[in-house]
């Protein structure tokens, strides 16, 4: 798959599956709802611009996640519960440069789980809740609904849709501009 503008992705439930963002060279954040259950192996591998990830739930992430996406910078976790992950999840790299970001009062559950104790910085927020994707304010998704005024609404094999209107459980692409956004319905 090509992805040359894909920026955010946003992925509020359900699984990703294996290479399913594999070497999407545009692509700067990942956020994983808290109704996302599993994450497959290399789903975002080689995305060599994604600089930030989002984990809102405790999803099971298999090996090699996030493997040659070492431009990863801050990864939040906004549960108290770690997220499972498998060996290999983040580069190196990662681990030694990047920031987890984790609630307060949970320091010592993610020093002492798989993975997650290989983070050389560790901050624990006051709050579990940030702001995502504030300057991204064109577009919302309201049920089954996407709405995003000024922009077009695609299936993954291109085919338009309508918005405002309730959509199939599927993954789609919002493009406006020069600008293109993943989003999946459960």
């Amino acid at each position: 798959m090509e992805c040359t503008s894909l920026t955010v992705v946003e992925i509020p439930a359900g699984e990703v599956g294996t290479s399913g963002f594999y070497s999407c060279d545009s692509l700067k954040q990942v956020v994983l709802g808290e109704d996302v259950k599993k994450v497959y192996y290399e789903a975002f591998g080689k995305c060599r611009s994604l600089a930030e990830v989002h984990f809102y739930g405790s999803p099971t992430m298999e090996t090699k996640v996030f493997e040659a996406s070492s431009a990863i910078s801050n990864v939040y976790c906004h549960t108290t519960t770690p997220p499972s992950a498998g060996w290999g999840s983040f580069d190196n790299q990662v681990y030694m440069n990047a920031t987890l970001h984790i609630p307060a009062g949970s320091a010592d559950t993610y020093a002492n789980a798989y993975i997650w104790q290989n983070f050389w910085f560790v901050e624990e927020d006051a709050t579990a809740i940030h702001t995502v994707n504030a300057d991204k304010g064109w577009y919302s998704i309201e049920g089954q609904s996407i709405h995003a005024p000024g922009a077009s609404v695609f299936t993954l094999d291109g085919r338009p849709v309508k918005q405002d209107t309730p959509l199939p459980p599927a993954v789609y692409i919002i493009v406006r501009g020069n600008e293109a956004v993943k989003v999946a319905l459960k």
